[in-house]
């Protein structure tokens, strides 16, 4: 569910698609273990630096809005970007 860094039009240095029924929390910590090689169960918790229920309900796929919102904040010493349909990880 990955695409390499240097897929076109891709200014970060991993690029995750988030599954059409994966949470955008869940997609954050799969995103983010990948990247940089950490077990999701080793990182911190997500909630301790978003609050997961709100993240979850901005990126809900099954929202009629298909509104082009991003989110970005920092997450295990990495810069994270959430999408309607990805989440960017940049260090």
């Amino acid at each position: 569910m990955s695409q390499p860094p240097d897929s076109p039009n891709r200014d970060a240095a991993f690029v995750y698609d988030q599954g059409p029924d994966e949470r955008a929390s869940a997609a954050v910590v799969a995103a983010v273990a990948e990247a940089t090689g950490e077990s999701p169960l080793e990182m911190a918790r997500l909630g301790t630096v978003v609050d997961t229920d709100a993240l979850n309900i901005l990126f809900d796929s099954t929202s009629d809005d298909p509104s082009p919102t991003t989110f970005t904040f920092e997450y295990c010493d990495v810069d994270v970007t959430v999408t309607p349909s990805e989440v960017l990880v940049d260090s």
